[in-house]
């Protein structure tokens, strides 16, 4: 297992006879294995008081990334992000949950039983190494995929408040499968401040490290700043016979405004 806050990749093998791939609702049935690339950036609308986390795992048969937001206008928001990350490094080092939304359950009794004051919102998104999502979400970050100039989100079912850290939050499952696209996973820093056409724009360029920032630079101010802090993770998925992070997409040719 691998903690990754920057980029990398993951190669997996699908198996052709699992069943729960048929008449999967996005994409095509992958025939071989897959190749699953990403890149994650975080940025401080205040340097060195954000409250937003990441935490990307790369793991034998799947990936795993968590994204929290610590909620302000409370104290110990950031402490809140980290807390569900660090829950998460230390579930994937133990096994694989049978279900992220209970496993979201429990940490939040697990914060309150700690005696944190702060409080944070979260989604968690497995992809697993025949293309299938599963995950789960509570608050306000989102996850969407992209593919063939469609596109889908994954929480939208998901429950605002009560939030993590109130023993009372209800996170909802999400599955779903993606064999070939791009999964944009983030904060409400993106989702409240760029709409999703742009940020599907955002999303086509390549390589993935470029359109990390692009994403991020699509929601500053003409200042330069950002109105809230942002933490995203952009993934690619692809056959494992294809090249990874095609068809390039500079970024000079992308217009986002």
């Amino acid at each position: 297992m691998e903690y990754d806050p920057a980029v990398g990749g993951v190669a997996a093998t699908a198996d052709p006879a699992d069943e729960r791939l048929t008449g999967a609702p996005y994409g095509t049935r992958p025939s071989g294995p897959i190749r699953l690339l990403y890149s994650t950036r975080v940025e401080d609308a205040r340097r060195g008081r954000g409250e937003d986390r990441i935490v990307a795992l790369r793991l034998p048969d799947r990936a795993v990334f968590v994204i929290a937001d610590g909620a302000g206008g409370v104290s110990g928001g950031g402490a809140a992000a980290e807390a569900v990350c660090s829950a998460a490094v230390e579930e994937c080092h133990r096994g694989k949950p049978a279900d992220w939304s209970k496993w979201l359950a429990q940490v939040d009794r697990a914060m309150v039983r700690s005696g944190s004051s702060g409080l944070a919102a979260a989604v968690v998104v497995e992809i697993g190494n025949d293309g299938l999502i599963a995950g789960a979400s509570v608050g306000d970050c989102e996850a969407w995929m992209f593919a063939d100039g469609a596109s889908r989100s994954l929480t939208s079912k998901q429950v605002r408040k009560p939030l993590l850290g109130e023993s009372a939050a209800l996170p909802i499952a999400f599955e779903a499968r993606l064999a070939g696209g791009t999964l944009v996973v983030a904060t409400d820093g993106l989702w409240k401040y760029m709409d999703r056409s742009r940020i599907a724009k955002a999303a086509s360029i390549r390589p993935l490290e470029t359109a990390a920032a692009a994403l991020v630079d699509g929601v500053r101010l003409r200042s330069g700043t950002l109105q809230d802090d942002i933490a995203v993770a952009i993934c690619e998925v692809r056959p494992l016979g294809e090249p990874g992070q095609l068809p390039a997409v500079p970024l000079a040719k992308v217009e986002l405004v």
